[in-house]
């Protein structure tokens, strides 16, 4: 699950626009400060003294330039005042983060005596015209759940705007579940796109609620269908492996014909959890695909449903040394499935293949298979593998073991040497007992480098930063109202100090690179180097040489972390969308991504200076990363 914080540093969003005049509301009264003993919302904004008509006239004067925490301060106040002045400052701003910060304020509102109105509101913006209110609006309109089924509806019908569209349609899912229509799915499958309108998961949960033969006949249709997109495809395959019928087993054999490879991952994943067991020859085929995601996964799945017979161990002795790595690391899991001591012994060999990829395979099925004779030879490449291997590697042994020593060999080595003789394999569930009460010890005792609280459990990490044009512009009043921050410092400044920091508390022997991106990337090494004094005083040069200009290409930023090979962790952080590049669609930088990313397994940790960044918080999603807000 992501991490999702909120981190209060003074970075705030500073576009300055030019608008006309809003008249201000009537006075409320300056937010109190919580009572000894209190609980606090961890989510609500920093306590100022002002009065509203000073803090609306705040954001009407400087509009763009404004700190955003403002909306947040004026919403949490819930009277009458604070809705008419949020909703005059809503319509001061213009830049995307402005509005998307002014419209998430009327979060507030919520259950509250006041949310008609701001009901009211919100719909007559969700159809004002302009694309980036009538998106912000739609979005604030579906955190008032039931309440607002009638006007997304209403917007859903006037707009023509597909983003609008695929936001509003997922605060109408209950609706369309209830309804079980054939009509109700087909809105569903044309409209329903992860993240825009919810997660993956809840879109599969909503589409197996689609239980009739009509319904059926739909999804068929819609799996033959060229045009529709793979991520789409790959819902529904994923839906159909939740409904019961000897018909749904053909239908997800039949997508095995397909050439997605979304689609093709969802349906060997889908014939799996349905326990069918017929269309291994369909999987033999699947061996030869173009994505080698597919490859690996085609032999894995084999390995739960071919009989085991003499046939099928020379083939999983011949993927294990066959050159295409993806066949080699399906064979680690075939291998394990044998269960023999030959089996075994090809497996641990492979704990030293030469692609790394092979060898973090192996490492997870021996952890799959939690064998005594795994133990030395796991702790023997502690000593020589990268961090992020040596952090799985820890988390096998600790499985196999019930312990943990931690992520080098020395440690372990000498508690095998005193133990080996007398040690037992202890049962799974004690294992696990004994290291779900030491996770957390462990968590509070780390000390190492950290980015914005991050911590970099990698030793091959690239930092991938924006350095647009919104990044130059300086911090807003935040500094007087409380919030932590230094007053004259710009964005960029406060990343490039808050970097500096991460860089000199890098290890020695460690491996990174800098990329920024503005209008294109620009990385500062070809490849990943060694950390020592001379890198690290030189890294640090070029951080604080950097200048802020131009857009915000956010795809070739993250894509040219992805072109070394090596890289297993990436540092992202942006304040703002993806505005130049070869994409800046936020679903196409997530798929392209989720492609890249299939076998690779790349964590990318994002940080969001001073907007809520949905691609962001999705890209840390889908990558087992973390997510963290700096305002």
């Amino acid at each position: 699950m992501v991490a999702r914080l909120r981190i209060s540093l003074t970075l705030p969003v500073a576009l300055l626009l030019a608008g006309g005049a809003v008249p201000i509301c009537a006075v409320a009264a300056p937010q109190a400060a919580p009572a000894a003993g209190d609980a606090v919302d961890e989510d609500a904004p920093p306590i100022d003294p002002r009065d509203t008509s000073e803090l609306l006239l705040e954001i009407l004067t400087k509009r763009d330039a404004a700190d955003m925490v403002l909306f947040d301060v004026i919403g949490a106040r819930g009277d009458r005042e604070a809705l008419l002045a949020l909703q005059q400052a809503a319509l001061a701003v213009f830049s995307p983060a402005g509005i998307e910060s002014a419209f998430e304020a009327f979060r507030w509102f919520v259950g509250g005596p006041l949310a008609a109105d701001a009901l009211e509101f919100l719909t007559r913006e969700a159809q004002s015209g302009f694309p980036y209110k009538q998106r912000a609006a739609v979005k604030s309109l579906s955190s008032f759940g039931d309440a607002s089924r009638s006007a997304l509806r209403e917007v859903f019908d006037a707009t023509k705007d597909p983003i609008v569209r695929q936001v509003a349609v997922g605060g109408l899912l209950t609706e369309l579940r209830t309804a079980g229509t054939k009509e109700a799915l087909a809105m569903l499958l044309t409209w329903y796109r992860p993240p825009l309108s919810g997660s993956h998961e809840l879109g599969v949960r909503t589409l197996s609620a689609f239980k009739s033969d009509e319904c059926r006949r739909l999804f068929v249709k819609t799996l033959r269908d060229k045009r529709t997109p793979g991520d789409v495809q790959a819902m529904v395959v994923a839906a159909l492996a939740k409904i019961p019928g000897e018909d749904i087993d053909k239908i997800l054999r039949d997508a095995l014909r397909g050439k997605d490879p979304d689609v093709l991952l969802a349906t060997i994943d889908a014939l799996s959890e349905r326990g069918i067991t017929s269309h291994w020859r369909e999987l033999e085929r699947l061996e030869r695909s173009r994505d080698a995601a597919v490859r690996r996964a085609a032999l894995v799945a084999q390995s739960a449903i071919r009989p085991e017979d003499e046939a099928w161990t020379k083939r999983v002795f011949a993927a294990a040394g066959h050159r295409d790595f993806a066949l080699r690391m399906g064979a680690c899991f075939a291998l394990a499935a044998l269960r023999d001591a030959s089996g075994v012994a090809r497996l641990h060999e492979l704990l030293s293949d030469d692609h790394h990829l092979v060898r973090g395979e192996a490492v997870d099925a021996c952890q799959h298979l939690r064998r005594k004779d795994s133990i030395p030879l796991l702790i023997a490449r502690m000593e020589v593998e990268t961090l992020r291997l040596r952090h799985r590697i820890q988390k096998a042994l600790s499985s196999i073991t019930g312990l943990d020593h931690g992520v080098t060999h020395v440690r372990w080595s000498a508690w095998w040497k005193a133990e080996e003789q007398t040690f037992a394999v202890p049962r799974l569930a004690e294992a696990e007992k004994l290291n779900t009460a030491r996770a957390k010890r462990r968590a509070a005792g780390a000390t190492q480098a950290a980015f914005y609280g991050i911590r970099v459990d990698s030793d091959r990490v690239c930092f991938v930063l924006d350095t647009s044009g919104s990044m130059a512009y300086p911090l807003g009043p935040a500094a007087a109202v409380g919030i932590v921050g230094t007053g004259g410092e710009s964005r960029l400044e406060a990343v490039q100090r808050e970097l500096t920091e991460t860089l000199h508390g890098l290890p020695d022997g460690a491996r990174f690179n800098l990329v920024f991106f503005a209008m294109r990337a620009q990385r500062w090494k070809k490849r990943m180097i060694e950390v020592e004094d001379s890198t690290r005083k030189a890294s640090v040069r070029h951080v604080r040489q950097q200048t802020a200009n131009g857009g915000t290409a956010l795809y070739d930023g993250l894509m040219s972390a992805f072109d070394d090979e090596d890289v297993d962790t990436i540092f992202l952080l942006s304040d703002g969308q993806p505005t130049e590049g070869k994409i800046v669609d936020p679903l196409e930088i997530l798929r392209a991504v989720r492609t890249e990313n299939r076998l690779r397994k790349v964590v990318i940790h994002c940080i969001a200076v001073d907007y809520t960044a949905g691609l962001l918080e999705a890209l840390a999603e889908e990558t087992g990363g973390d997510y963290i807000e700096v305002h």
